[in-house]
């Protein structure tokens, strides 16, 4: 219930503009002094950790895991950061995801490592949207990409990584 209220919460924000301030002070903060502007976005991330961790993430997500097996769980941390990391910073999701992901596999008793690397192929999972990563906006325009060149090429890469690394991790670390 409140990941929806939090999804509905920022799909206003960008509809309605609030967020268009902010978004010009960092700019304004780049254009300024570029490590300013990056202390700015990592203290916006931690902030944004701080609010996803107080919450009861893990007792939404846990009716959902419950009746996986803990293969299937690394495979759908995974598959949670890939797609968070996709629209906001790698380390936006790396502060929000891995607390999680250590959170469920306490509960479900599993050992913490496999579940860390699976938050760390996750949080870098970010091939399928332009603003997934830096580098990827800077290529857009002298490229000629549009956003569906990154869906239609980052997303298989996306799927095959998490499957990929899924098998690695259910064969190295028996659960």
């Amino acid at each position: 219930m409140s990941i929806c209220c939090l999804m509905i919460l920022g799909r206003a924000l960008m509809v309605t503009g609030a967020l268009e301030p902010l978004a010009r002070l960092l700019a304004r903060l780049w254009v300024f002094n570029r490590h300013v502007a990056l202390l700015a976005l990592l203290a916006s991330a931690m902030a944004l950790s701080a609010f996803i961790n107080d919450t009861p993430v893990v007792v939404v997500l846990m009716p959902v895991v419950i009746g996986l097996s803990p293969q299937a769980i690394l495979a759908a941390v995974m598959v949670f950061l890939g797609i968070l990391t996709n629209f906001v910073s790698n380390n936006a999701a790396a502060a929000v995801g891995t607390p999680v992901a250590l959170s469920i596999a306490q509960q479900i008793g599993a050992p913490l490592e496999p579940f860390v690397l699976a938050a760390i192929v996750g949080c870098n999972l970010s091939f399928a949207t332009p603003m997934g990563y830096q580098t990827n906006v800077l290529i857009m325009q002298p490229g000629g990409y549009v956003f569906r060149d990154f869906v239609r090429v980052g997303g298989p890469l996306v799927v095959l990584m998490i499957v990929a690394f899924s098998l690695k991790l259910a064969s190295s670390y028996p659960m």
